[in-house]
């Protein structure tokens, strides 16, 4: 029993015993008045004890919404979305947490820092304060079918980019400027990933190609690095394709910054990455490998080794530590020193640089969404509940 709860029995047990004693000396006023403090009492501990929380942690900062949480946005701040394009705005540093209705509900958002965010509409952009109200618009020729939005920023959030299977389109996150647009007739296949690279000077897209379609129609992995000129221009750098009479098809696409590495997921017979270069240099590909996570400076790679496997690796390649897990890895998050934060079902683990695994937590409420927060961070939702827990220090 902790100290805490131990604490709270003496008080219960001693209140009780008080109350029993002026009933005995006919004290009943003094007893009436304690018999209702004691019962204030339990019931605050009640509700405290019975509230909703993903954690026993004290430090967990919860929120309750009005409706289910449709989806998580992780990033410079946390956003909430309940049906009926309804957000909630939780800035993960300085900044108060803000509720608005759009109207009408965005095709996509993205998170900024501050409070802000970028929404994407059928034909425009809109870049919102710290209260949802619009700062400032920008138009944009949409496609034919407009569908399949998606909005990412470069690793310093000055820049943004408009994701469609048809063509990806950059602007400042300001939304003062547009810089270019890479059409789906210059990279030779539609979009499905998109990554972009720090000033919104460079692109890794990815998608596929319908090789045959009389024959059945396989399709064919496409994937390639492209840069900006200062007439806003794309110029492929390079690109990839793996070829055959089997499906083949991608899983995603993501980038390091600070150490300029480019990754691919991809699927053929079965499932692989690689890491390159942006000129092209293949620094690494490893067959098997699933699901690969880059450290925020580029030194360490978390991968997953089929369903039972957790493999940290440099960059190059070379192994540092492996761990069984007995459940599905949910989220993991390395450090550039080796060390990594692991959601395993429903139990977070800390692995040191050597593998040796230190706190845990369990969630005592399972989270039906879950993202990843800038300065350490972890968010979770589940019907009307969400949370905001640090990933930093002990657990």
């Amino acid at each position: 029993m902790s100290a805490s709860r131990g604490l709270k029995k003496a008080f219960l047990l001693g209140g009780l015993l008080a109350l029993a004693g002026l009933a005995l000396a006919g004290q009943g006023a003094g007893a009436a008045v304690l018999g209702l403090a004691l019962f204030a009492w339990l019931a605050y501990e009640t509700l405290k004890r019975t509230r909703f929380r993903f954690t026993d942690r004290g430090r967990e900062l919860g929120l309750a919404f009005d409706s289910e949480v449709l989806d998580l946005h992780g990033g410079a701040c946390g956003v909430f979305v309940e049906g009926g394009g309804t957000v909630t705005v939780l800035p993960l540093g300085p900044g108060r947490t803000w509720r608005r209705t759009l109207k009408p509900p965005p095709m996509a958002l993205l998170p900024l820092s501050g409070g802000h965010l970028i929404l994407a509409y059928e034909d425009r952009l809109s870049l919102t304060d710290k209260g949802g109200a619009e700062i400032r618009g920008l138009a944009f020729e949409p496609p034919l079918l407009r569908q399949g939005y998606r909005l990412v920023a470069d690793p310093g959030g000055d820049w943004v980019a408009l994701a469609t299977p048809w063509f990806v389109q950059v602007a400042d996150a300001g939304l003062e400027r547009t810089a270019g647009r890479l059409r789906f007739e210059d990279a030779g296949h539609y979009f499905k990933y998109a990554a972009l690279g720090p000033g919104g000077r460079g692109l890794l897209v990815g998608g596929a190609y319908l090789l045959d379609e009389e024959a059945g129609g396989s399709l064919e992995a496409r994937w390639g690095w492209w840069e900006r000129g200062d007439d806003a221009s794309w110029t492929r750098r390079w690109g990839q394709a793996r070829e055959g009479y089997e499906n083949s098809q991608l899983r995603g696409v993501h980038l390091c910054d600070d150490a300029g590495i480019l990754c691919t997921e991809l699927w053929r017979s079965g499932y692989a990455f690689e890491l390159r270069r942006p000129d092209g240099t293949l620094l690494w590909e490893r067959p098997g490998g699933e699901r690969p996570v880059l450290s925020p400076g580029g030194a360490r790679l978390v991968w997953e080794k089929g369903q039972d496997c957790l493999v940290m690796s440099s960059a190059d390649g070379t192994e540092c530590w492996q761990w069984k897990p007995k459940e599905q890895i949910r989220m993991k998050r390395p450090l550039d020193d080796g060390s990594c934060i692991v959601l395993e079902g429903r139990c977070l683990r800390r692995f040191s640089p050597a593998g040796v695994q230190g706190p845990e937590t369990w969630l005592k409420n399972d989270a039906a969404h879950l993202a990843l927060g800038a300065g350490g961070s972890l968010l979770l939702a589940a019907g009307r509940h969400g949370a905001l827990l640090s990933l930093d220090g002990g657990f």
